[in-house]
């Protein structure tokens, strides 16, 4: 019967022990099931530990993959710190210079630490987390959520927070599909490879290190664009792109890796070949084609109702998945009607308040319109009258100055009129006194002719002084 090769075993006092500690007929038994273990310490093949093959019983799958997957994990838990590598800028297809280093390596170090945490969907689309051993068999949740990843260990910082996922691969490394599912959450992850033949101490080692540790995704890398033209950020750190591809090429998937993949899936055909059932279907059809086709035919009459049964409650529990997701799609139908609904009320409303809008602006762009039109004809009446206004008062200021001048030019004409006839009846008066002065003497007989020259003379100078004062007054009031 089949066996599955492990180089760790339990002695016959409960201790771990490697199989180059292991000697010949010695007593051990498998760290998983607990049943015996025979040490394999042939000089052709490799040294290992095998399951005593029993009979009726399907062999332990536990082998030395399984081990050191499970060792490292066991480990990390304990630990709480890993070393990460130094993260290096993503590079352009093609690119052959230097390439800047974001961040160093450093340790980690977690408050606490999880294996196996469940990372699903949930028919809302929200991203949770649940501990795989309250909840072993996802499917239990009747299609409500959708599986993602399950990390072989998330490590916390002392606020609850992840802050790192841990996966260990010991053959086979993570698929793209898989790796394209971790970097989904942002949340920074690296795979650490465990290789053949490490013990304990070396699987602890490898944390301390980071030759066997390899980024899946890193926020820093992933949030920072880099182009060749920034030759400011190619400082100390910064190593050639080809040294980076060939760090990065060790989680390439070796031709070792391999031949130990398809050796694993030959011993798993051979394990389900080697199944009790199986053996029984085969011995059953062997009767079958002894006895006749009457135990055939109620052979695969069992047979077909064991698989209308299957088929049924597959139906049943896709009928009742289908049925919930009908029922989510009605939801969202309704939910997106109604929204739609808000949508048009929302659009028609905006319509009629742009429209109410538009038609106050026009209407108060006419009141503007007219007032600034009537404003204008105002301004310019009034423009108008202020010219007319002016050009009267203009009128009338020349018409007073002209009337002024020509009363002016007619008193001083008079006046002066006046003035000469005063002088001239002055001088006639001086001529009539030196006449008197002379007759005076000499004649008597014109004495009162002159007496009565005289009292003229004096009535002459009294109207002469009037005319004069009149004279003084124009002269005062025009001025001059």
């Amino acid at each position: 019967m089949p066996t599955v090769q492990c180089d760790h075993a339990l002695d016959e006092d409960g201790e771990e022990i490697p199989i180059q500690r292991a000697v010949s007929r010695g007593i051990y038994r498998c760290i998983s099931c607990g049943f015996p273990m025979v040490a394999k310490l042939g000089k052709w093949n490799e040294k290992h530990f095998a399951h005593k093959p029993t009979e009726g019983e399907r062999p332990c799958a536990y082998g030395s993959e399984t081990y050191r997957h499970a060792k490292a994990k066991q480990l990390l838990l304990a630990r709480l710190r890993v070393k990460v590598p130094a993260v290096y800028a993503s590079i352009p297809e093609g690119y052959t210079g230097k390439v800047p280093r974001l961040a160093e390596a450093q340790e980690v170090v977690a408050a606490s630490a999880v294996a196996e945490q469940t990372i699903y969907v949930d028919e809302e689309g929200e991203i949770g987390f649940e501990d795989r051993r309250l909840y072993p068999d996802f499917d239990d949740h009747q299609g409500q959520r959708v599986l993602l990843a399950r990390p072989d260990v998330i490590f916390f910082d002392d606020t609850g927070k992840r802050i790192l996922l841990i996966e260990i691969y010991a053959e086979h490394r993570c698929t793209p599909e898989k790796i394209a599912k971790l970097r989904a959450y942002g949340i920074d992850t690296i795979e650490i490879h465990i290789p053949r033949h490490c013990d304990p101490a070396g699987i602890e080692r490898l944390f301390t290190i980071t030759s066997n540790t390899f980024w899946l995704y890193n926020g820093l890398q992933a949030t920072f664009h880099f182009t060749p033209s920034g030759t400011d950020l190619l400082v100390d750190g910064s190593i050639p792109a080809t040294e980076l591809e060939e760090r990065l090429s060790g989680r390439a998937e070796t031709l070792k890796c391999r031949l130990n993949r398809v050796n694993a899936a030959v011993l798993a055909v051979r394990r389900v070949l080697g199944r009790a059932d199986v053996a029984a279907e085969n011995e059953a059809y062997r009767i079958a084609e002894a006895t006749g086709q009457d135990y055939t035919r109620g052979f695969e009459q069992r047979r077909n109702e064991r698989d209308t049964r299957l088929g049924e409650a597959i139906h049943a529990r896709m009928q009742e998945h289908r049925a919930g997701l009908e029922e989510r799609q009605r939801k969202s139908i309704e939910a997106e009607k109604a929204v739609r609904a808000r949508q048009r009320e929302l659009r028609e409303r905006r319509s009629r308040l742009e429209r109410r809008i538009q038609q106050k602006e026009a209407q108060l762009s006419r009141v503007v319109d007219y007032f600034k039109a009537r404003l204008e004809s105002v301004t310019g009446k009034v423009r108008s009258y202020n010219e007319d206004l002016e050009s009267r008062i203009r009128a009338v200021k020349h018409t007073i100055r002209a009337t002024q001048e020509r009363h002016t030019t007619f008193e001083r004409s008079q006046l002066d009129k006046q003035e000469r006839e005063l002088e001239q009846e002055e001088a006639e008066l001086a001529a009539e006194e030196a006449s008197l002065a002379r007759s005076e003497e000499t004649t008597g007989r014109g004495y009162r002719k002159r007496v009565s020259d005289l009292a003229d003379t004096e009535q002459k100078t009294v109207v002469f002084e009037s005319y004069y004062q009149d004279l003084q007054g124009i002269k005062s009031r025009t001025g001059h």
